[in-house]
């Protein structure tokens, strides 16, 4: 990966309808002096406050021990260790996916619960292989890690079930709209205009869920983009 990279980050967000506060938060942290950025999206279970409040101290605690130069996997467990767990269901309060991006390529993230995140090369969809991992205190919840290396022009795609699920229970997507048209979407508009930023992408996937929402959101909608691209050049006169 050439020095000159630049990770440009951006997202956009809707609160489910009737509801002041998204239970989904994303944030994003330059480490080692700008040679890293970690980003985290995490999604708390319902809605609102209820919500926002284990999504957001997920979200902050993955910065946090990160920043801490603890291991991004040592954190990630230790997130799994201490999420609460819903009794009846056994599932966490809050999923999340962590990114963790070095400028010299390397990269891993680390899944939990989310949908599956995309990495996005030349107008198609990268398989990425993934290693489950598993432990006797987590029960049959489990944590998905990837490692691979970015290359300039790649992007990686993070949304919440708010994106998949938009859609449920009407005629036209009575199981909601699915990763796999999701994507196909995101590859369609990316094929048509091929310098969206971040910022463009990330809304334009939201506008098209919450279009099929009949455009009020049934859930928080969430989507987060990372362009790994050439620094730009601004001119002042």
């Amino acid at each position: 990966m050439p020095e000159s990279l630049f990770i440009e980050v951006d997202h956009c967000q809707l609160a489910c309808q009737g509801q002041n506060l998204a239970g989904d938060v994303f944030l994003s942290q330059k480490l080692d002096e700008g040679r890293r950025m970690v980003s985290v999206l995490a999604d708390g279970l319902g809605h609102g406050v209820q919500a926002s409040v284990p999504a957001a101290v997920t979200a902050a605690m993955a910065l946090e021990y990160v920043a801490w130069n603890i291991d991004t996997a040592k954190a990630a467990s230790i997130l799994m260790d201490s999420l609460p767990v819903e009794p009846r269901r056994h599932i966490s309060h809050s999923t999340f996916t962590i990114v963790d991006a070095h400028m010299d390529g390397r990269t891993r993230v680390f899944e939990h619960g989310n949908p599956s995140f995309l990495l996005l090369r030349e107008g198609e969809v990268v398989p990425v292989e993934r290693t489950v991992l598993g432990r006797p205190r987590w029960g049959n919840r489990i944590l998905q890690v990837s490692e691979f290396e970015t290359r300039i022009g790649d992007r990686i795609l993070l949304y919440s079930d708010g994106v998949t699920q938009a859609g449920m229970g009407t005629d036209e997507l009575p199981l909601g709209w699915g990763e796999a048209r999701a994507q196909a979407f995101i590859l369609e508009r990316l094929r048509k205009y091929p310098a969206l930023s971040a910022r463009r992408l990330a809304e334009v996937v939201v506008d098209r869920a919450v279009g099929y929402d009949g455009g009020l959101p049934g859930d928080d909608i969430t989507c987060g983009i990372l362009c790994f691209r050439h620094p730009r050049k601004t001119y002042v006169i």
